[in-house]
């Protein structure tokens, strides 16, 4: 009698990344897949090629994303806790994937921690980003649990999430006269 396949649904993530990272990112992820998978007998390389991607690509968009959402600066280090990080993204060896994204130049540590205040600080060596949609199978019941967690987060704070709230406004540049004349009138109507 056959399996029944368990229905697995697609979501969509969306991460900032600088294109020429992207491509560094994936093909080095596809080599070591490839160098793994030698010798062994059924292994779903697109799996883990998509598991892992997803995870350098979260990284790379989180060290990319906090120094807004943080109000440092543009080029500040980011501190990343890799305990969190684990948890966020299900993986156990988060240390082996922030030293291969500094040894083929994506980032950079600034080498400074103390144990129980701050983690190692990382930041992105280039400044420019595209905005890329990857579509991704939930890979954990894990993942669904802190996704649901950090949903809950935000519901109960009452805040909203910028990035997409940003990426939503669009300006009707036909009305943007009538606008700034609006804006004068009503700027010497106060005082």
């Amino acid at each position: 009698m056959p399996r029944k396949k368990i229905q697995v649904e697609v979501k969509t993530a969306n991460f900032l990344l600088n294109p020429v990272d992207k491509a560094i990112i994936d093909e080095m992820i596809k080599y070591s897949v490839r160098e793994n998978a030698k010798g062994k007998v059924k292994v779903n390389t697109s799996n883990q090629i998509h598991r892992l991607q997803y995870c350098y690509y979260f990284i790379c968009d989180y060290i990319q994303d906090q120094p807004y959402k943080e109000d440092l600066e543009k080029t500040a280090y980011v501190n990343i806790n890799q305990e969190y990080m684990k948890e966020l993204l299900g993986v156990n060896d988060v240390c082996s994937m922030l030293k291969n994204l500094s040894s083929v130049d994506i980032i950079e540590c600034d080498g400074e921690f103390k144990i129980g205040d701050y983690s190692l600080g990382y930041r992105l060596k280039k400044n420019t980003f595209r905005h890329y949609s990857f579509k991704l199978p939930e890979f954990s019941k894990k993942k669904i649990k802190s996704d649901e967690k950090n949903l809950m987060k935000i519901k109960l704070s009452g805040l909203t999430d910028y990035d997409k709230a940003v990426r939503l406004i669009t300006i009707d540049e036909s009305k943007l006269n009538q606008v700034k004349n609006e804006i004068i009138k009503n700027k010497y109507k106060d005082n």
